[in-house]
C-alpha cells in the first residue's frame, strides 16, 4: 500500500521490491546489500514520481502537456 508524501503518492513494497531486485542484478548481484538496494530503489522511485508531479503541473494542480520522447534525429 502506498501512502502520500508531500502530495505525491509514495512506491509501494512491491514496487520497491522489484526495483531493488533490478539494482541487485544490475550489481551483479551481491551477497548482503539488500537494505541498501531497498533504500535506493525507494529514493530513486520516490525522486522519479515527486519529478513527474512536477513537471506536469500536478504540484499547483495543473496539469500541462506530458512530454513526449523523440527519437535522435527526428526533431
Amino acid at each position: 500500500m502506498s501512502h502520500e508524501i508531500n502530495g505525491f503518492h509514495a512506491p509501494g513494497n512491491d514496487e520497491i521490491a522489484y526495483c531493488a531486485y533490478l539494482i541487485w542484478e544490475k550489481e551483479g548481484r551481491p551477497p548482503g546489500r539488500a537494505r541498501e538496494h531497498w533504500l535506493q530503489a525507494e529514493t530513486q522511485l520516490t525522486a522519479c514520481r515527486a519529478h513527474d508531479g512536477w513537471t506536469n503541473g500536478s504540484h499547483r494542480g495543473q496539469e500541462i502537456a506530458p512530454r513526449t520522447m523523440v527519437a535522435p534525429g527526428h526533431t
